[in-house]
């Protein structure tokens, strides 16, 4: 038994080798990832358990019956799923119309339209409105162009979708995602393009708003500082703050229609992962054990008697009592512990998406095709990587592909 485990992990080690880049940028490609990185820890769980002398062997099989349980009823749901998508493959096809249909492409058409005319009775600013307008239909037509390149391959969603719940429910819920990621992009692209225009503005506005003040930021101390500014620098000022102001609606009203289809979009992403967070880490020896075996407890309670009046005083006589398995103690704890354990950029959180709502800074799913584009974006602008790679699986450190020197292999390859 030692041996083909052993194997198997090593087997699943030198995988992982190959399956740790692709992790970065594809949800399916993770959660293959980290099924890999269960069959690669089984030999140490393995020595663990069969070490007498650890003080915890009773935490390292409870754990290593979890992790093979939960993988099991992993891939039996998977199996369901895939019998379900197989027999009804034209009310999945149905079903995945319907839910990305607040994301196609006419309806992302219907709102430029909208919001170039007069959108809730407002007035808008015919030139920006107009640039702006603009720059969307481009990156709409672009997409669109990318859209039918895509259809015009005629892949097979369904039997990917198929394949991918034979294989288990969490891998289907990282192909899920990367079709969402697929789908999301052009709302990617139309909240990418704002925030790198609202935030200058917005930085512009709060800039003239001080120096009509008369106060100035002082960029080394960190703090408002008097400026004594001069007639011209005042008529100047005079005049770009009331066009900024004029414009402030305009640039809001497109940030908030480009910012809540993104935003919908995020949602999904966290409802996905935190159903794969729920069948990951839940802890399904405990409900489990109670069924197969309901005579077995937590263990023995041992306390003096509470008799007043015992029928030999000379002998002190003590209660033995079972300790009930109650739901706090068996699941809301361990899914606690192993919440704090996932790391805080592993996850989106509301805070977050709120936060860049109100400071105009574009949200990167930690999944999917937009930290590609974000990548190959920071190697064509000569930046360096952003160093947030995280530890999914708690073994090895997911590092993200060297772009700073992308412009030099483009160039070299046209």
């Amino acid at each position: 038994m030692g041996v083909p485990c052993v194997i198997l992990g090593w087997w699943c080690s030198v995988v992982m080798e190959y399956t740790r880049t692709m992790s970065r940028y594809s949800a399916t490609f993770r959660q293959v990832h980290f099924r890999l990185a269960q069959f690669a820890r089984l030999p140490l769980l393995l020595c663990l358990i069969q070490d007498r002398r650890a003080e915890e062997d009773g935490l390292y099989v409870a754990y290593a019956a979890s992790t093979m349980l939960g993988l099991v009823v992993d891939i039996f749901t998977g199996l369901c799923f895939a019998v379900c998508v197989h027999r009804y493959e034209k009310e999945v096809i149905y079903v995945l119309q319907k839910s990305t249909s607040l994301l196609t492409i006419d309806s992302l058409r219907l709102l430029i339209t909208w919001l170039t005319g007069v959108p809730g009775g407002f007035k808008l600013n015919n030139k920006l409105d107009y640039f702006l307008a603009s720059i969307m239909y481009q990156l709409l037509s672009a997409c669109e162009r990318l859209y039918d390149l895509v259809k015009s391959l005629e892949l097979p969603v369904v039997p990917v979708l198929t394949v991918c719940s034979l294989s288990g429910i969490t891998i289907l819920g990282g192909a899920v995602m990367d079709l969402l990621s697929f789908v999301s992009l052009y709302p990617f692209l139309m909240n990418f393009g704002m925030c790198h225009f609202v935030s200058p503005f917005m930085s512009c506005l709060s800039s003239l708003f001080s120096l009509f003040r008369g106060r100035k930021l002082n960029i080394l101390k960190q703090r408002m500082d008097t400026l004594d500014y001069s007639f011209d620098q005042l008529l100047l000022g005079s005049i770009l703050f009331p066009c900024f102001v004029f414009l402030t609606p305009t640039v809001l009203l497109f940030y908030l229609s480009t910012a809540a289809p993104w935003t919908l979009c995020l949602f999904g992403y966290i409802l996905i992962q935190l159903v794969i967070f729920f069948l990951q880490r839940f802890p399904h020896v405990v409900w489990v054990l109670p069924m197969l075996q309901p005579v077995h407890t937590k263990g023995l309670e041992i306390n003096p008697s509470p008799c007043d009046s015992p029928p030999d005083p000379r002998h002190t006589y003590w209660v033995v009592s079972t300790i009930p398995n109650n739901l706090k103690d068996n699941i809301i704890k361990p899914l606690t512990y192993q919440w704090r354990e996932i790391k805080t950029a592993d996850m989106i959180s509301l805070c977050s998406i709120l936060k860049a709502l109100r400071s105009a800074q574009c949200i990167y799913p930690h999944f999917g095709f937009h930290t590609l584009f974000e990548s190959v974006y920071d190697g064509f602008m000569g930046l360096a990587p952003r160093n947030d790679a995280t530890d999914y699986d708690h073994i090895e450190t997911l590092p993200r592909l060297p772009f700073r020197h992308v412009r030099h292999i483009i160039r070299n390859l046209l």
